[in-house]
């Protein structure tokens, strides 16, 4: 239901700090355990809470570590670039320039880099992603169906 993925997304940072310490927070024995490099992601989304939530959910992922989180498409280009991201996840509407404007510029920076949008809402903004070739997860979807998306990208864009 929609009230329990609210609940799973806004978790407080004490239930965020005993599900690490559960489940192995440990970044090095993490990627130790790993049979090749993980997937190297970027964060791009403004709201500050979403995003942290979001790291949280995909550094628990064997094979994702997110190396770097912004908060506005123009961040993007140059965090991707020096972080050396596999993949740019772009939330479609930020407060500076549009998503896809965003990707571009990342792509432009860093062609190696695949990008997956984020959107709260399908619709035109569906659309639009889709035009550019690279996936949209709505953020309903939940994080599964992101890191399905971000695994697709890299095998997509080796």
């Amino acid at each position: 239901t929609a009230a329990n993925r609210t609940t799973r997304c806004c978790w407080s940072l004490n239930e965020r700090s005993r599900a690490a310490r559960v489940h192995g927070g440990d970044r090095q024995a993490k990627t130790s355990r790993s049979v090749s490099a993980p997937i190297r992601v970027l964060l791009v989304e403004d709201n500050a809470e979403y995003r942290d939530t979001l790291a949280f959910l995909l550094d628990s992922q064997e094979d994702v570590d997110v190396v770097g989180r912004v908060a506005t498409g123009s961040e993007a280009a140059d965090a991707s670039a020096e972080l050396g991201a596999d993949v740019a996840v772009i939330d479609f509407r930020l407060p500076d320039i549009a998503g896809s404007e965003a990707a571009a510029a990342v792509r432009r920076r860093s062609p190696e880099t695949s990008v997956v949008f984020l959107s709260a809402s399908a619709g035109e903004e569906e659309r639009r992603a889709r035009s550019t070739g690279w996936p949209l997860v709505r953020k309903d979807e939940g994080v599964g169906a992101l890191v399905a998306a971000i695994r697709a990208a890299v095998q997509r864009h080796p």
